[in-house]
């Protein structure tokens, strides 16, 4: 296939163009059904145990960001088919659904026929039982719910984060109660630093946000405005001023200057109720016996 057909294919589906959002070998299932098929009822769980985890259940999460995001409202046209059929016929499939879809915008104003129903989000729910379920209700649409498991599936990320995220907490709320004067300081305990290592910015947004679903402190901003924009949750998340190792090294080598640093710390943020300062950019046990 021509450089230009597959770059405009990736362009199409960063677009979100949604027949693209898509595993391509379903391009064609619709032709793989009985013909007297109607109904396609679908669901996702979590495979019961085995040797890759220890956990038994599951937080499910992730759920409303993918239909606000992806599925809500009109999200196919006939100017995304008009644009994407001949190039999935180029990739190599002459029998893409082309009517179907068409149908879709024509008979539903480009707004998907399907019926979701899940478990409330946040629920720890026991592995081997249903999260959510995704039926088509119009029965000539019937090929539409197993095209967008592609996409759905992708919440095993967010709901793979938002458990690792409850099992940590889990396992460190005894010494927190051991350790701090209240329990509430626990929310702050396992905190969200990860941004710069996420492979994109909506990983990063997502996970951040299946991190708050069990604590509170946060540098990844981007999740605290997904939390609202997808959850109309009110400040999801907290963090405090903070120096990095530049703003105290900026202040040139020495305990003169890093001292210097230091008092503009507190020049500048010491009437906050909290701050951070690194402590280690020279010489960590000086900074903190002397300085």
């Amino acid at each position: 296939m021509e450089s230009y057909k597959v770059k405009n294919f990736i362009k199409a589906i960063a677009e979100k163009l949604l027949p693209g959002l898509v595993d391509s070998y379903k391009f064609t299932h619709f032709l793989g059904y009985p013909p007297d098929t109607e109904y396609v009822y679908l669901y996702m769980m979590a495979r019961p145990n085995s040797e890759m985890t220890k956990s038994e259940q599951v937080v499910f999460f992730g759920l409303q960001y993918y239909i606000k995001e992806y599925l809500e409202g009109v999200v196919v046209t006939h100017e995304m088919i008009d644009e994407l059929a001949p190039m999935i016929r180029a990739y190599g499939y002459p029998q893409f659904n082309e009517e179907g879809w068409r149908y879709i915008v024509d008979n539903h104003g480009g707004k998907l026929p399907v019926e979701i129903k899940a478990v409330p989000e946040g629920s720890y729910v026991n592995r081997g039982n249903v999260l959510m379920s995704i039926v088509n209700t119009d029965p000539k649409c019937y090929w539409l719910p197993s095209y967008l498991e592609t996409l759905l599936l992708e919440m095993w990320y967010t709901c793979t984060v938002a458990t690792h995220a409850k099992e940590l907490r889990s396992l460190i709320e005894p010494y927190v109660q051991e350790s701090c004067d209240d329990l509430f300081d626990i929310n702050f305990k396992v905190h969200n630093f990860g941004a710069r290592a996420g492979p994109a910015p909506e990983a990063t947004r997502l996970a951040g946000m299946a991190h708050l679903t069990s604590f509170v402190g946060t540098d990844t901003f981007d999740s605290v405005y997904a939390a609202k924009k997808y959850y109309n949750e009110d400040n999801a998340g907290i963090s405090i001023s903070a120096a990095e190792h530049s703003t105290i090294t900026s202040w040139g080598t020495g305990k003169a200057n890093e001292t210097a640093a230091y008092a503009n710390m507190l020049d500048k943020f010491g009437h906050e109720p909290l701050f951070a300062c690194v402590s280690d950019s020279y010489d960590y046990e000086y900074a903190v016996e002397h300085i």
